[in-house]
């Protein structure tokens, strides 16, 4: 009996300390909030794996215990920010399993919209945070260019994104605050070795050239997140990290999802499952507090 009321005080105990964590978070996050330290508002631009609300065709067939707010969701629901995403709709499910879309050049479009809906927006909220994330399509599109060819093409599409970010400045009376993840993960094993070498090139050409641009920048603050420091932490950290698998997808056909989505690292060879989405938004949140 003993010891059974000892284990019922420890659990108790790590209960409520789980418990005040959690409160303690949500209190920092509204406090922070409220002096301005943190954003009301999320303006989101990149890929569609960022996009808000998520269109994933191959989450949506699943089973509907197996769907899960993606990051950026998460990121808005923990901040208790309203969110706004100027991202593209993913191709549609017949053209491939894994096929993307979204790259910086592709994102002038949105950043246009955006424009547009400022010019028509008379109540604007001033505590905004711009998050942009791009490189997975830029890069891998890229690793199958010449050598050169590929580093001039990162090259470009850094100076088209800030200059975007430069627009976005141009029509926002407070200098504005940006984030911009680190281009964070490789695809899986593919047959093209040499296009997946060059891609590891051009992923550190990028991270390289994004970070310059980033301390260069004087027009607003810029947050610059290490996601790919995240995301090896991530893969390193296997089974003590609650993954049984981190090399392969929870989805590898269209017709076909695992039971357990949660234990996989990635929904697919391109995309992060659920509780990876979940452990990205709240690592954000740690680094924005």
């Amino acid at each position: 009996m003993k010891l059974h009321a000892r284990l019922g005080c420890l659990l108790g105990l790590l209960l409520v300390g789980c418990l005040v964590a959690t409160c303690s978070t949500r209190i920092r996050i509204r406090y922070r909030r409220a002096i301005g330290l943190l954003p009301q508002q999320l303006i989101i631009f990149g890929d569609e794996n960022s996009r808000i609300p998520s269109s994933n065709p191959f989450r949506q067939d699943s089973s509907s215990h197996h769907f899960s707010l993606i990051w950026t969701e998460r990121l808005c629901k923990e901040l208790l920010a309203t969110c706004t995403s100027y991202t593209p709709l993913p191709p549609p499910p017949t053209i491939q399993l894994n096929a993307t879309s979204g790259a910086v050049v592709d994102n002038l479009i949105f950043n246009s919209s955006w424009i547009k809906q400022e010019k028509e927006n008379q109540n604007k909220e001033r505590s905004t945070l711009f998050l942009a994330l791009f490189g997975v399509n830029d890069i891998w599109k890229y690793s199958s260019f010449e050598k050169w060819d590929g580093v001039a093409a990162v090259e470009a599409s850094l100076d088209s994104l800030f200059e975007q970010f430069g627009t976005v400045e141009e029509y926002w009376p407070d200098p504005p605050q940006t984030m911009l993840p680190g281009w964070g993960h490789l695809r899986s094993e593919d047959p093209r070795g040499e296009q997946l070498r060059n891609a590891v090139r051009l992923v550190k050409k990028w991270n390289r050239g994004l970070e310059l641009r980033a301390k260069k920048w004087k027009k607003g603050r810029v947050f610059l997140w290490d996601m790919n420091k995240w995301f090896l932490d991530v893969v390193r950290s296997g089974r003590e990290g609650g993954w049984k698998h981190v090399k392969t997808g929870c989805v590898e056909s269209e017709e076909s999802a695992c039971d357990e989505p949660n234990k996989y690292l990635m929904w697919d060879d391109i995309r992060l499952g659920p509780q990876a989405q979940k452990k990205l938004a709240t690592e954000i949140v740690r680094y924005l507090l």
